[in-house]
């Protein structure tokens, strides 16, 4: 093995113990929310008030971090997460918990995972060899999914036999553990390298259309990877274990296609599965309300939506990733959380507000319908992305 490979399972293991406790924190800080205030209002204001401050901290990322510098942002990111849970814990222990200091926090963790995200992606692509990029992000994909998957149920469990402050003290445990790792990975020969700061303007006109492609898929997913729950419930009549399912089937979706990419990693061809990726999961997401009534093909195919949709995600950070030295890695990733930050709350509000007026089946139709349609048109530009990748990989 590689030693830049083992860098990279090394910094897979770093975020492995990163994403579980903040995982965990995130889904207790809802629940205490939720159970404190019992307000649907103040459960909406926790999730949006999350989103500002990444983009605030991504915007950090492109404007005040070095290149050089990127391992360091991302361990005082994991730090600063570790001593706001901590922090949040004793006011909970203090009895201090106002629901605007509760907020505050939030809004700070939000900052710093806006912050993580970018130099997460900056620095797996710097350490890992191009080769290798496509199958070393099918497994970051697993363990955010199997995170996604465990962390709920694992912090409830502690929630109801410890306390909330407990389970808050786990992202201490897990970022010690974290930072270790990722203090073991020496970057100092990857200093210096694709440090030409270039502005946003300037970026080519591939990037622009990866970045583009990105933003409108991840507003058109929104209703299949939030709405759903609800579609569910007013379905089953808040069925809880139903609702546990459609979770559960997401997940899986999410982790089996993590495993396929890295398994068939040296065989894919990146460009061109991109619009075949969207296509599928539009025409899965248009079915996906016709078979709510038999809920076992509904979960079939809500796995396959996420597996789809999951792998149309692998690939474009691939991509990005894998674009030539003369690019601003740190410039395109920080753009990137910042229009995934945008596009989800806006399809959020736009596609909750179309669902409340009409229907969430009628909604996840009409996005189905829109993506496959999308999918067709950006098959010009993704040739002459794939003709520019070529070319940036002949240069190399």
């Amino acid at each position: 093995m590689e030693k830049s490979t083992k860098k990279s399972y090394l910094f897979l293991i770093s975020q492995a113990f990163s994403m579980f406790g903040s995982s965990i924190v995130d889904y207790v800080i809802i629940w205490y929310i939720t159970l404190k205030s019992g307000s649907a209002l103040m459960l909406s204001m926790s999730l949006v008030i999350t989103y500002l401050p990444k983009i605030i901290g991504a915007y950090f990322v492109e404007k005040r971090v070095r290149f050089e510098h990127i391992k360091t942002a991302l361990i005082y990111a994991d730090l600063l997460s570790a001593f706001l849970s901590t922090l949040l814990a004793v006011i909970i222990l203090l009895g201090l918990d106002e629901y605007s200091v509760i907020l505050i926090v939030l809004a700070l963790r939000a900052a710093g995972t806006g912050v993580q995200n970018p130099c997460e992606k900056i620095l797996l692509a710097e350490i890992t060899p191009d080769s290798d990029l496509v199958k070393i992000n099918g497994l970051n994909s697993v363990i955010s999914s199997i995170c996604s998957l465990v962390a709920p149920a694992l912090g409830g469990i502690i929630v109801v036999t410890v306390s909330t402050p407990a389970a808050l003290m786990i992202d201490f445990v897990t970022v010690l553990f974290a930072v270790i790792f990722l203090v073991s990975i020496n970057t100092n020969n990857l200093q210096g390298r694709r440090t030409k700061e270039i502005l946003y303007g300037q970026l080519d006109g591939t990037v622009k259309k990866i970045l583009g492609i990105h933003m409108i898929f991840t507003f058109l997913i929104v209703p299949v990877a939030f709405l759903t729950p609800l579609l569910v419930s007013n379905t089953f009549s808040g069925d809880i274990l139903k609702l546990a399912y459609n979770e559960i089937a997401y997940s899986c979706g999410a982790i089996i296609c993590g495993l396929f990419v890295s398994a068939v990693s040296n065989r894919l061809k990146i460009v061109r599965n991109v619009p075949i990726a969207m296509a599928i999961s539009g025409a899965l997401i248009f079915f996906l309300p016709n078979f709510i009534d038999t809920f076992f093909v509904y979960c079939i195919i809500m796995s396959l939506s996420s597996f789809f949709i999951s792998f149309f995600q692998i690939l474009v950070i691939s991509m990005l990733q894998n674009m030539s030295v003369q690019k601003n890695r740190k410039l395109i990733f920080s753009r990137y959380e910042t229009m995934t930050n945008i596009s989800l709350p806006i399809g959020m509000m736009v596609w909750g507000f179309w669902g409340d007026s009409f229907s969430l089946g009628k909604t996840l139709i009409c996005t189905g319908v829109i993506l496959m349609i999308f999918s067709v048109i950006a098959i010009p530009n993704l040739r002459m992305v794939e003709r520019q990748v070529v070319q940036d990989r002949n240069e190399k």
